[in-house]
């Protein structure tokens, strides 16, 4: 997810967004896959159910 302030913050895959951010709001939410050969980014989706994020958070998660 990001936060207010632009940092992108992670957590393992069965956590809860809403406790990722310590219940802060933030600009969008949602979950990452990554190679773990390469640690290179595969897949970006707006999958959360806490927060429920709109296509317009879209810049927020390309700027991070």
């Amino acid at each position: 997810m990001i936060s207010l302030n632009q940092e992108l913050l992670l957590a393992p895959q069965r956590s809860e967004h809403v406790a990722c951010a310590a219940g802060r709001d933030v600009l969008s939410a949602g979950q990452m896959a990554f190679d773990p050969e390469t640690v290179s980014l595969e897949e970006v989706t707006n999958q959360s159910t806490g927060y429920c994020p709109e296509p317009e958070s879209w810049d927020a998660v390309a700027m991070a």
